[in-house]
């Protein structure tokens, strides 16, 4: 990702599943998950959860993030889900898609799906 002449982000990835952006607090690890979810974790913690939308109208996506504030850039995790999007989930050819998400995968490491954002 590239976010201006200067600054750029790598996201780098060992497997179709797993995703990892390296900032000055750690690494940022993404874990594709069962129905359409990823975990969002910060080190070894949970720190957020992405879920998209099951059905595709149009070839529109929809991603519902849900982040604790203050521990990583927002603008970050964002720039994550187009480019993961864009690689992974582009559905232009489709007026209705359903995406049952991963169903099959043993997740590298698990998440919370009821997590929630706590002070």
């Amino acid at each position: 990702m590239k976010f201006n002449s200067n600054s750029s982000v790598d996201i780098n990835t060992n497997s179709r599943i797993s995703f990892s952006i390296r900032n000055s607090k750690g690494t940022i690890n993404f874990y594709e998950q069962k129905n359409n979810l990823i975990g969002i974790f910060l080190n070894e913690t949970q720190i957020g959860i992405i879920d998209k939308n099951r059905k595709v109208s149009f070839g529109g996506d929809k991603y519902s993030i849900k982040l604790k504030k203050g521990i990583i850039d927002e603008i970050m995790v964002i720039g994550f889900v187009l480019a993961y999007d864009c690689q992974y989930k582009n559905d232009k050819d489709a007026f209705v898609n359903y995406d049952w998400g991963n169903v099959a995968i043993k997740p590298i490491k698990e998440i919370d799906p009821n997590w929630t954002i706590t002070e």
